[in-house]
């Protein structure tokens, strides 16, 4: 029995992370007592698991928490270069350590979380839409680009500004024709951080 399965069957209720084909995934016990693995981006549904000599890595809850904290600490040390301010910068800059980014409310816990992607790198996919980003942001107006192809995905940038005139930025990478995608906020003057997946 792999030691991830015997973690599992000796911890119901629990889940647990591993590494599988290059990814942080979840595995589970099932109602039915089958060991299974989180879909991509689904926070509830998963698919009977097997692939053992797949995992390369198990991260047990000490090692998880351990991995949560140095996330939480890279959201507070990105945001903390940011030359604006909103609720998920401050968020981040108070977020507890000893909390998950769940927990923190700065993501929904899914396989983006600390991933970032840098103005400079969408830049180069659509120069004019980053510009128009950059001038909304900086006065403060509501903008919301075209689609454009990003990395294989349909992207675009968002500024949305609140009752106090602060500026938020989003940007969302969406399969094609779909309404599902990975999504990022801006974290800084340069660059965004994973925040969810639909």
């Amino acid at each position: 029995m792999h030691e991830a399965e015997k973690y599992l069957r000796e911890n119901p209720g629990h889940l647990l992370y591993v590494c599988y084909q290059g990814k942080n995934r979840r595995l589970f016990i099932s109602a039915g007592g089958y060991v299974c693995m989180l879909r991509e981006g689904c926070r509830n549904a998963g698919d009977r698991f097997s692939d053992w000599e797949g995992i390369t890595k198990v991260c047990y809850p000490d090692c998880e928490s351990d991995r949560q904290r140095k996330l939480v600490e890279k959201y507070r040390r990105e945001a903390s270069k940011a030359t604006f301010t909103n609720r998920f910068i401050r968020n981040c800059l108070d977020a507890d350590a000893g909390k998950s980014l769940f927990e923190n409310s700065l993501t929904s816990g899914n396989g983006i979380d600390g991933k970032i992607i840098s103005l400079a790198s969408i830049a180069k996919a659509n120069p004019s839409s980053v510009e128009r980003f950059k001038e909304a942001m900086k006065d403060r107006l509501q903008y919301l680009s075209f689609s454009f192809w990003f990395r294989g995905y349909e992207a675009s940038l968002a500024v949305t500004v609140n009752e106090h005139k602060e500026p938020t930025g989003s940007f969302s990478m969406e399969y094609k024709n779909c309404g599902n995608g990975y999504y990022y906020m801006l974290i800084n003057d340069e660059n965004f951080i994973g925040y969810d997946i639909d």
